[in-house]
Order: structure tokens, then sequence, then C-alpha cells
């Protein structure tokens, strides 16, 4: 019975979602963040799950520490003390190792422009710098 209430809620939930546009749920969201700063409830006012909305960009650390973390060599240590390694690690890439994982970045950041023209009928206003 419970998993059944379950599953009716989330579909419920997902329509009642798609029924407004994604830029909706983004003003919605900020709106959110606003009160929640303001009410300092934290819990008060989640923010709306929508899948439709743009995930944001990466910088060339975070796919560098990405594929680090996921390449088995921190198998059963917790993320904390493998970004203890992974970021020194980083730090001791010469220019050209790096300079792999910023053009990656580039090249994720132009997917992020071309999903926010497209889902959110806008130009992305600035670009944040990428770690180098």
């Amino acid at each position: 019975m419970a998993n059944q209430n379950k599953a009716t809620n989330a579909s419920l939930y997902r329509e009642w979602i798609r029924s407004y546009t994604p830029v909706q749920i983004v003003q919605a969201n900020v709106a959110r963040r606003v009160l929640k700063r303001l009410t300092k409830r934290p819990r008060s006012w989640p923010l709306l799950k929508d899948e439709r909305l743009v995930k944001r960009f990466k910088t060339g650390y975070e796919i560098f520490y990405t594929q680090r973390y996921n390449s088995g060599d921190f198998a059963g240590m917790k993320s904390t003390e493998a970004s203890k390694l992974i970021g020194p690690e980083w730090k001791e890439l010469n220019a050209d190792a790096k300079l792999t994982y910023t053009q990656l970045a580039e090249e994720d950041f132009a997917r992020y422009e071309q999903e926010v023209k497209a889902v959110y009928n806008r130009s992305v206003r600035h670009r944040a710098a990428t770690a180098a």
C-alpha cells in the first residue's frame, strides 16, 4: 500500500512539474532560495526537481577529479581522503596535461550554451573561469 502511494505521488509530482515550463521552474527555484535565506528555514522550501533543467558545465578540475576518483585507484577510500590526494595531483600536472582537461571543459561549456539556448531561449550571460 505504501509503495503504491509513493508511486502515485511521484507520478502526480512529475505531471505537476511538467505542467510548467523549465523557465518557470527555474524562477520558482530562485524564489525558493530567496525564501530559504530570508526565513532561515531550509527545509520549508525544497527546490523543485525537473529533468528538463540544464545541467551546469564542469571545469577542467572537476573533469580531472571525476576521472581520477572513478579510476578505481581510490576504491574503499572516503571521498574526503581521496580529495586530499587528488588535489595535489592536479597541482602537479604540467600545462600540456591540464590543457587536455581545459579543452574538455570548453566542450562541456559549449554543450551548456547550446542547452541554455534550446531550453531557456536565452544566451549565457557570462563565462565562469575554468580551473587551469
